[in-house]
């Protein structure tokens, strides 16, 4: 299948000790404690890279958003603080939400660059629940941008454009789907390392497959010989055919190469009030070629007053780079 490629190369300070700012969380982030793979692992190397995926859950796909009112926008940020990963792979957040976390971030003393179009319009509309990005944040002291796109799941006879659903022959997908890559280089080896974040559909298990086919091509055409990490939500377990398409390829599921993990829970926990439950790990974080991965773990943070930040748990790795 021919890919299709449309590219741009374009808490210690608490978030107010009185009454909010205008649009910031009515909680505030607490200084953060020790990083999950930091108590895994030990301290970070110079060269130690901590990567998150996290799908948070778009604030409009109730009908009513009740992200800042419900806690789950304080939660979250409370995550990053808490493990201070140096990149991040997000799926379902709109612009919106993306800017409220960096924003709520920067109120903590905890800053990150971001880079991802909506998969259907630049114009954030309220109520529009599809209108979702897969946002890659990362920590500009850690990493520079040297390149940044994304790419359209779009038939091979389609132009890409946003809002291409990733239609095919037996594949129809439920939403239009994408991909984002952010290229960085770490400014203290100043190794090169892409970063590709997704979601394949929750629809179609087709769909699912293809997507994962199209990346496993623009990821080959693009960055054949620079180390390249994969986040995402796959709507699929390890044993499911986004899996096999891309181990098949040469990808590796950092999980099952760490050389520490924490307890393998469930990654989507449906707001269940009883998780963290066994099953399977839909939202992983792929390695090609196969970094050497230090440690991995899921966090599964829930606020005081027993508000988790999403229906998905976020994972984390640390890789170390050459």
């Amino acid at each position: 299948m021919r890919t299709l490629i449309a590219g741009t190369l374009l808490t210690s300070a608490l978030l107010a000790a009185c009454t909010p700012a205008s649009g910031a969380p009515s909680s505030a982030v607490t200084p953060g404690g020790e990083p999950s793979l930091t108590r895994l692992a030990g301290p970070r190397q110079a060269t130690d890279l901590d990567v998150m995926t996290f799908n948070i859950q778009d604030s409009q796909i109730l009908g009513v958003d009740r992200y800042t009112s419900s806690g789950r926008r304080a939660a979250v940020a409370q995550v990053v603080v808490d493990e201070r990963p140096d990149v991040i792979g997000t799926q379902e957040m709109t612009t919106a939400q993306a800017e409220n976390l960096r924003a709520d971030l920067a109120r903590a003393g905890v800053r990150y660059s971001r880079y991802g179009r909506p998969r259907v319009s630049d114009i954030d509309e309220p109520g529009v629940d599809f209108n979702e990005t897969v946002a890659v944040f990362w920590d500009p002291a850690v990493l520079t941008d040297v390149g940044h796109g994304e790419v359209w799941f779009c038939p091979s006879d389609v132009a890409p454009r946003q809002g291409c659903v990733d239609s095919g022959p037996g594949w129809v997908a439920g939403d239009p789907r994408m991909a984002t890559w952010v290229r960085l280089r770490h400014n203290g080896s100043g190794t090169e390392v892409v970063v590709v974040n997704t979601h394949l559909d929750a629809a179609s298990a087709p769909a699912r497959e293809r997507g994962a086919e199209v990346v496993r091509d623009a990821v080959e055409r693009l960055f054949p010989a620079v180390p390249v990490l994969l986040t995402g939500d796959f709507n699929s377990g390890p044993d499911a055919a986004p899996h096999r398409v891309l181990t098949a390829a040469g990808w590796v599921d950092t999980w099952t190469t760490a050389a520490r993990t924490g307890p393998a829970w469930s990654t989507f926990n449906r707001f269940d009030r009883r998780a963290p439950l066994p099953g399977p790990r839909i939202d992983r974080i792929y390695a090609r070629p196969g970094l050497p991965v230090v440690a991995a773990a899921v966090n599964t943070y829930r606020s005081p007053a027993g508000q988790l930040p999403s229906d998905h748990y976020p994972v984390l790795i640390r890789v170390r780079l050459p």
